[in-house]
């Protein structure tokens, strides 16, 4: 079963207290199975149990003690190819991807998805901006058996109606009821109650902790933190991808040069290296000094 192989991964991604049926929820792992599965990271010192009673609370140990820790960031971002592929192929129904801004969150979603071949608007819709509830609703109401892309669509997350829409749309259970009892849905011509089936990726750069815990519960989710060095790690990872009109040469040395200066950004993200490359691409003809452009590039950011 694909899903056990990420179980251990899954776990030792949370960033908060869980329980045994959160995990069920996000993996659909049987309840012995995940038992097990806690018991022996619990064996290796990865996590602990925080109280006695019933349920039972969980949590990932220190990031400095951890198994998280060490997943190196292509093992991470790999990671997460894995859970989009999982909604891709119909094994998962919903994903959630949360984490700092400009660090590829966007970027991984889409390639894994022109991978398996899926164009925009004919096999997966993209939605970004804002939403209402209502939106939210007629747009899953329609849109009921397709698979839909949420990027930079917090607003959804901040909404009391929104997330319990939501809610109902990202369950991992057989059947997804979602509904809405009103005259607006009426006066819309839209029904009060239907059975969503369709999958979700939704893509936000709210941090885990922020989100509303029984949203996150019923997804796959995976909260995307890296420090200034890992973000030029991953730098280095994707570079031949990265404007690739630029010789390759021009964008090794600018990201050797961004990691000695990495920490004197405030926001350090591929935007940075993307900005950073355009300027040494200008300056090949113009002669202009770039590493004094990107330095104030790095007091504006």
């Amino acid at each position: 079963m694909k899903n056990k192989n990420i179980l251990s991964q899954t776990i030792l991604s949370q960033t908060n207290k869980f329980t045994v049926s959160q995990i069920i929820s996000m993996t659909g792992v049987s309840n012995v199975y995940v038992s097990q599965t806690l018991q022996k990271l619990q064996a290796e010192g990865l996590i602990m149990r925080v109280n006695k009673g019933k349920p039972q609370l969980w949590k990932v140990m220190a990031a400095k003690d951890s198994e998280a820790s060490k997943l190196n960031v292509a093992t991470r971002f790999e990671y997460i190819r894995n859970l989009v592929d999982m909604v891709i192929k119909g094994v998962q129904p919903s994903v959630l991807i949360t984490g700092q801004p400009g660090i590829g969150k966007s970027y991984i979603v889409k390639s894994q998805l022109e991978k398996a071949g899926k164009v925009i608007n004919d096999d997966y819709l993209q939605i970004s901006g804002h939403s209402s509830p209502l939106g939210l609703y007629r747009l899953l109401h329609d849109h009921r058996d397709a698979m839909i892309v949420f990027d930079d669509c917090d607003s959804v997350l901040n909404d009391d109606i929104s997330k319990n829409i939501l809610k109902a749309a990202l369950d991992s259970y057989d059947k997804r009821w979602v509904s809405w009892y009103s005259s607006k849905a009426e006066q819309q011509d839209l029904d009060p109650s239907f059975e969503f089936t369709g999958r979700i990726v939704f893509i936000s750069n709210m941090y885990a902790d922020r989100i509303d815990q029984a949203v996150r519960s019923r997804a796959f989710c995976f909260d995307l933190q890296m420090s200034n060095s890992e973000i030029s790690e991953h730098m280095g990872n994707i570079l031949e991808f990265i404007e690739p009109k630029v010789s390759i040469d021009l964008r090794k040395e600018v990201l050797e040069y961004l990691k000695t200066i990495q920490d004197k950004f405030r926001q350090y993200s591929l935007r940075t290296l993307i900005q950073a490359i355009r300027i040494r691409s200008y300056t090949v003809d113009t002669r202009k000094d770039w590493k004094s452009m990107v330095q104030v590039l790095a007091c504006e950011a």
